[in-house]
């Protein structure tokens, strides 16, 4: 999407809806991306990944009732915040995303496995920052997936497991 610009990377997909949120700073100005898909009923997973990864400065992904998408494994340096809920078909979630601090898992009854952190992720080399994790209504989601997360990330403050 590089030059093309956000809207021309998701013209193809229905439901999408991005957001760019520009913040001052002292000596610079930064872009943070916000992308929201909602009802996209044949998301291509490799669209998404594509989608993700080619947006450097994607600060949240909010994934909603995108029934045709099994899985998302993807690397996003700079995001922070992922909400993915009633994607009915999703099964494997890895995100290589050294910043997250906000992983929210609602109503995916197909989910079994999550893998989250990068090394060298700022929580230490073993860990993320990962602050928030919720994970309610997603019972195939396996023991050993949920001590792995909660293993690798030390700076952990909520833990929602319902």
């Amino acid at each position: 999407c590089r030059g093309q610009g956000l809207a021309a990377a998701a013209r193809p997909l229905v439901g999408v809806r991005a957001t760019a949120l520009t913040h001052p700073a002292p000596s610079r100005q930064s872009t943070r991306l916000a992308v929201q898909l909602q009802k996209c009923p044949a998301l291509p997973t490799e669209a998404l990944e594509a989608l993700v990864q080619g947006l450097g400065a994607l600060h949240t992904l909010r994934l909603s009732d995108c029934r045709g998408l099994r899985a998302l494994a993807a690397r996003a340096p700079a995001l922070e915040c992922v909400h993915l809920s009633r994607c009915r078909e999703l099964r494997d979630v890895r995100l290589g995303c050294p910043r997250l601090v906000e992983l929210s898992l609602a109503q995916l009854p197909l989910l079994r496995h999550v893998a989250v952190g990068a090394p060298g992720a700022e929580a230490g080399a073993d860990g993320t920052p990962l602050r928030r994790l919720s994970a309610a209504a997603c019972p195939l989601l396996g023991d050993s997936d949920v001590r792995a997360l909660l293993a690798s990330s030390p700076a952990l403050l909520a833990c929602d497991l319902r």
